[in-house]
């Protein structure tokens, strides 16, 4: 196991960061083909390159390791893409919508937030809006599917299998996989604008919420379709920060009331309310997995692989 993760995280780190970073350097940068960077839709068009190419180089290492290092089959780290992937995937979208929803609604109703403007784009002509916030949303679409293929698909799954050492059995392994790429995952976002102690805390809490919704269902759907909606629900729509950073949204917001219930400069999961919608969605993945799937239990197929022979 220990092998498997280090060559994986090598073919990722080597492919699916360095490789990107230079080709988009090469194809974004400032050359002939690319001097529409000077002007506005030539920016955006840049830019969604750039988004593309570093979305697509990740799932490319991930692969490979999968295929030439772990000897398993792809769909083998949650992407069954059959008629229930997709509906897992729904399921997580209105989750994750409605608990970035309810914290939006509960601080309006408080007073703790007021809409100052809408269709918000900085710096930029407002006609142009359109375009940045589409942008936006692919960008956050992509580090979505990135950050759970990774986390959640290739470690969890990992370590799920590998730890099944002596007295360890599937269970014991699966909660010493969730917990560590939570860990990973926190570690991953303690470098974000205005993080704190707190939010690297809340981020490691988001991270048992989307590992469980990949344990209980067996697939990746699920916490997808969480984390595209807690993002473009956070930032997209309600204009909250994500991460620390602002984005092109729809509305505009003035923040208020206190940092410890609202997350302050961080956003809403550095605060007690996203702590607990988090707990609430967790709530909501295991009554999910049990209209589903009839269990709340760990799926099968994460801590036992079909592996290629």
């Amino acid at each position: 196991m220990p092998v498997r993760i280090l060559a994986g995280l090598v073919l990722w780190f080597v492919i699916g960061v360095t490789l990107s970073a230079i080709l988009s350097a090469v194809v974004t940068g400032p050359s002939p083909i690319f001097r529409l960077r000077t002007s506005y839709m030539g920016n955006v068009t840049v830019q969604a390159i750039d988004i593309v190419v570093g979305s697509t180089f990740a799932p490319i290492a991930i692969y490979l390791a999968a295929r030439f290092v772990d000897r398993r089959w792809f769909r083998d780290l949650g992407l069954r893409f059959d008629r229930q992937w997709w509906i897992d995937l729904g399921a997580g979208f209105v989750l994750g919508g409605a608990l970035m929803t309810g914290i939006f609604l509960v601080e309006s109703a408080l007073g703790w937030i007021s809409i100052t403007r809408y269709f918000v784009v900085g710096g930029v002509p407002q006609w142009t809006f359109p375009f940045w916030f589409a942008l936006s949303v692919l960008g956050y679409v992509a580090g979505s599917v990135v950050e759970e293929l990774l986390h959640r698909g290739f470690l969890l799954t990992n370590f799920a299998e590998g730890f099944q050492v002596g007295p360890v059995g599937p269970t014991g392994a699966v909660a010493i996989g969730i917990a560590l790429t939570s860990g990973v995952f926190a570690a991953a976002h303690a470098t974000a604008l205005n993080a704190t102690v707190v939010s690297t805390a809340s981020i490691a809490l988001a991270g048992v919420f989307l590992a469980l919704g990949y344990v209980l269902t067996g697939e990746l759907a699920f916490p997808i379709g969480v984390h595209i909606a807690w993002n473009f629900f956070e930032g997209n729509l309600y204009g909250f920060p994500i991460s620390g950073s602002t984005t092109t949204s729809i509305v505009g917001i003035e923040q208020g009331g206190p940092d410890l219930f609202t997350g302050g400069a961080f956003g809403p999961e550095a605060g007690l309310l996203g702590v607990v919608a988090i707990l609430v969605g967790i709530g909501a993945t295991a009554a999910w997995a049990r209209y589903s799937r009839d269990s709340v239990g760990i799926h099968p197929s994460v801590p036992t692989p079909d592996l290629r022979r």
